[in-house]
């Protein structure tokens, strides 16, 4: 804050807020907020029911101040900005504030300046702990176990909706909650294609993308297989995806720029002929957030450092009839990539 020259931070409920204060708190039209000034202590600002709830973050966050439902939130929130000496100067809102409180805020104080809180925290949430590492550990371990044993129990005429219900109830008995994509045959072709009423059939292919959240933090897994015997080019696909994998992780070391991933990952395919059927970037980092940076992708020359823990997801799509994605998970450790995940090793057949 220092560096930036920034005299004050506010969050809002989101993954910045529960970064901060260890609260995952919804935001409502109720405002609540985190306040930090360069000098003074942190504090918090809520609805004065809410008060035992601030009052319990396990960040240790001493002041708690409140306005009752008759008052106007806002001009609780000037004061705080008036005694810490910010009224007038430039201060750090969340990227993720409604844009509503941030135009109250500005026609309360309108000497302010405003820059986003993401030069700020965002250094942080891409440096993982060992502590947040260990949640996507359990994360993964989570969804690769309810992915297997999801498959097990496919059968013609399942519909994509009933396969994911599975994945879900899989998830939740082993404490979790999850969510994410079930694809069959040409719809797996299209990446993000909402999971829906379609019924499986022999040939095929079954795309799978799903994940867990544990503590907040997220997995991010994807998988394919097929329904019956893999034709010969769904084998090379998934062997072109996985070889994109092995380059992209041996080049996932500190210093390295992200982009340089994706270039790689990104050879490998297309030096087998599939270029073309290429529809997306490498990656994206993965924490509080599913998508969050680094963004492994072609013009991020961002470097990755020690901590960084990101998805590595190749897809090789084949317009009208399937599409293959193998996604994994990565942390970036002093002595290269380290898989928190297990790439399959052929295509599933089932």
């Amino acid at each position: 804050m220092r560096e930036l020259k920034v005299n004050l931070l506010i969050e809002t409920p989101g993954t910045n807020f529960r970064y901060l204060t260890g609260l995952g708190l919804h935001r409502s039209e109720r405002l609540i907020a985190f306040v930090l000034p360069l000098v003074d202590p942190p504090l918090l600002l809520g609805p004065m029911f809410e008060r035992d709830l601030l009052a319990g973050s396990p960040a240790g966050i001493e002041e708690i101040r409140t306005w009752e439902e008759q008052e106007d939130p806002f001009e609780h929130l000037e004061k705080i900005l008036r005694k810490a000496g910010a009224s007038d100067k430039r201060i750090c809102i969340g990227a993720t504030t409604w844009y509503d409180d941030f135009v109250r805020l500005q026609m309360r104080l309108p000497k302010l300046t405003f820059m986003s809180t993401s030069p700020v925290i965002g250094y942080l949430r891409e440096h993982k702990s060992p502590d947040e590492v260990a949640c996507m550990q359990a994360a993964v371990d989570i969804t690769e176990r309810a992915i297997t044993e999801a498959l097990i129990e496919a059968k013609e005429g399942m519909r994509e909706d009933e396969l994911a219900g599975l994945l879900l109830a899989r998830i939740a008995a082993m404490g979790a909650r999850g969510g994410g994509l079930v694809q069959f045959g040409p719809r797996s072709a299209v990446p993000h294609n909402p999971t829906s009423d379609r019924r499986l059939a022999a040939g095929d292919v079954i795309l799978i993308d799903f994940g867990a959240e544990v503590n907040g933090y997220w997995s991010d897994i994807s998988r394919p297989a097929v329904f019956g015997k893999a034709s010969g080019r769904m084998k090379l696909v998934h062997e072109t995806i996985r070889s994109a994998q092995d380059a992209a992780l041996e080049r996932a070391r500190p210093s390295t720029p992200c982009e340089s991933l994706d270039m790689v990952a990104r050879a490998a395919i297309g030096g087998r002929g599939f270029f073309k059927f290429l529809l997306h970037r490498l990656g994206h980092g993965i924490g509080l957030d599913g998508h969050e940076p680094p963004w492994l992708t072609i013009g991020n020359n961002t470097k990755l450092e020690v901590g960084n823990v990101a998805t590595l997801e190749p897809g090789i799509y084949t317009p009208g009839e399937y599409g293959i994605r193998i996604e994994d998970m990565i942390e970036v450790t002093a002595q290269g990539g380290r898989l928190l995940s297990h790439p399959p090793a052929g295509i599933l057949e089932i």
